[in-house]
């Protein structure tokens, strides 16, 4: 037994490969290895290479959005529909997806996985973590079209605008 296995291994650090895939040709220098391979060419894969070369073949009636797969396409429909079919078990809140439903569960855990690498603040999600980030890189995408002054948050532009107008609570 142990000669096969040398023997085997021995084949690693040759140039024969003498077993070839049917489907692109490629060669192998072990038969479990073009078995392990031929799992690319099986319908998941090539359904997940889609995602990568941008083919959107499946499209909805209703707003012509397009998508890669049928069942992503299928999930898209129940924003349409009205459909919540996932409930939180604690509070009973209704979602249209199960993605949503896991966002919403850390409330109910109190659970904040996504930390600040600067001061350690935690967030419940990555959009609030990337948000709060603009305090220490300094970036400040929101400007005042009156007069430019620029601000790191949505809600301070909003409050700033008053300023221009005579609505100001200030």
């Amino acid at each position: 037994m142990y000669k096969t296995h040398l023997t085997r291994h021995v084949l690693i650090h040759t140039t024969d490969k003498p077993y070839s895939c049917d489907v692109c040709n490629k060669c192998f220098n072990k038969k479990s290895t073009l078995q392990r391979h031929l799992i690319v060419h099986t319908a998941n894969l090539t359904r997940h290479y889609l995602i990568h070369k941008g083919d959107k073949p499946y499209s909805c009636d209703v707003c012509t959005k397009c998508f890669n797969q049928k069942s992503t396409l299928q999930r898209h429909l129940i924003i349409h529909t009205g459909d919540k079919p996932y409930s939180c078990d604690v509070c009973s809140k209704c979602f249209s997806d199960t993605s949503t439903l896991q966002r919403h569960l850390l409330i109910h855990t109190g659970e904040k996985p996504y930390t600040c690498d600067v001061c350690n603040k935690c967030f419940r999600q990555k959009g609030y973590l990337t948000k709060h980030f603009l305090i220490h890189n300094g970036g400040k995408p929101y400007s005042c079209n009156v007069c430019s002054k620029c601000f790191n948050r949505k809600s301070a532009l909003q409050r700033h605008l008053l300023k221009h107008t005579d609505d100001d609570p200030y």
